[in-house]
């Protein structure tokens, strides 16, 4: 069951940026860029650098560590030395608030 958690509104972010977040012991990097939202892991997969220190450029996101690379859209990684995906979360948009999906035990 996807139990879904206020963590922003719309205005807290512009577009082509990111801010960190966290929620229910996650930390979750919520994105904006190109009038989308997402939400991942906010922590590189490599190095457990922290993505909201990194670059956005479009929807490749890098950890300031060692430049490895996501996709914002997929978790996927997109550049070495990262190799392993980032966990995703859903996002819904109830008029100006912005919620995540998390998993509910």
């Amino acid at each position: 069951m996807v139990d879904y958690k206020k963590i922003a509104v719309r205005s807290d972010l512009q577009d082509g940026t990111m801010k960190q977040y966290d929620v229910d012991d996650r930390h979750i990097l919520l994105v904006r860029t190109e009038g989308q939202f997402y939400a991942i892991n906010a922590l590189c997969t490599h190095a457990v650098g922290y993505l909201e220190d990194g670059e956005l450029l479009g929807c490749e996101v890098f950890c300031p560590l060692h430049g490895g690379a996501f996709d914002v859209r997929t978790g996927a990684p997109t550049r070495l030395p990262a190799d392993v995906p980032l966990a995703c979360y859903p996002v819904k948009i109830e008029g100006e608030d912005i919620l995540v999906g998390l998993e509910s035990a």
